[in-house]
């Protein structure tokens, strides 16, 4: 056998090598129809997404599916070869979905089943309606939609940008971080380890258990309450603001501040009007601190 010849033999069998798992993965690609003003509701886990907002009628789907980097090769192609991707496409509404339901067991002796990563990069209509669920993921950026957001997040992390609108979020055991939001926000997060938004302009409702919250550049031009337990909460306010504080708290939290507004204390209820005083922004706090400050 020349040397040659020798070698290609080599390198196919080390290509078929049970071992090689690094070469195992798929891509999907489909683009299809969305009216500005549509829906769009994903439903994922593992992996991560990249969805950015343009200025075409169309949502633009790429998706790369991996197997985990601790995986054989066999099973690695097994697993890679039966994930699904799902896109229902109806008349003002597209659905983006994984399907992990023919993804078999490791084997006869080994029941357990390893799903593949799956990363997405999408592209939508800037004006939006999104609906989305995360669950274990890598990590999810969204970046210059305008409308309503719901996100239902579970042990995945948040990158949200220049958002506008209404943004409700559902966070468990992740952390989130926010810039250049305008509009209502409604965030419920338990056990993350941080959530943080820089230059915010709206209304606030807040409850966050275990986690620290962090605004920065803020404006409050709505009434607004923020509820949070085993965590602080960290205010910075844009300057030159109208703002009433009414802040509860019990004997295992703290506030503090350097806003020029003289905060009256009544058994462990402060309030204070802040420029004159505008809309209401009511803060209920447990085991934790609470700082309001000027930018």
């Amino acid at each position: 056998m020349t040397p040659h010849i020798l070698s290609a033999c080599l390198l196919a069998l080390l290509l078929a090598a049970p071992g090689v798992a690094a070469a195992q993965g798929d891509t999907y690609e489909e683009t299809v129809a969305l009216q500005p003003g549509g829906n769009l509701s994903i439903d994922v886990s593992g992996g991560s997404v990249l969805l950015l907002a343009w200025d075409q009628p169309q949502v633009e789907i790429q998706a790369r599916i991996e197997a985990p980097a601790d995986v054989d090769g066999d099973y690695a192609r097994d697993i890679v070869a039966a994930a699904r991707i799902n896109v229902r496409a109806t008349a003002g509404e597209v659905h983006i979905s994984n399907d992990f339901s023919e993804v078999e067991r490791r084997g006869f002796f080994d029941r357990r089943r390893t799903f593949p990563d799956v990363h997405y990069e999408i592209r939508a209509p800037r004006e939006l309606n999104l609906d989305i669920e995360l669950e274990r993921g890598a990590g999810t950026t969204l970046r210059g939609f305008e409308g309503r957001t719901m996100i239902n997040s579970e042990r995945s992390d948040l990158n949200l940008v220049e958002l506008s609108g209404t943004l409700r979020i559902e966070l468990d055991r992740g952390q989130m971080q926010a810039s250049d939001f305008t509009g209502s926000l409604t965030l419920n997060v338990d056990r993350g380890t941080r959530a943080a938004l820089t230059r915010l302009s709206g209304s606030l409702l807040i409850e966050a258990e275990r986690t620290n919250v962090v605004l920065r550049d803020a404006r409050i031009d709505g009434d607004s309450d923020v509820a949070i337990s085993r965590g602080d909460f960290d205010l910075e306010l844009a300057e030159s603001q109208p703002l009433t504080i009414d802040a509860e708290l019990t004997s295992r939290a703290n506030i503090n501040t350097d806003l020029p507004v003289a905060l009256q204390e009544s058994g462990g209820r402060y309030r204070g009007a802040l420029d004159g005083g505008g809309p209401a922004l009511r803060i209920r706090a447990d085991h934790g601190e609470v700082r309001l400050r000027a930018n």
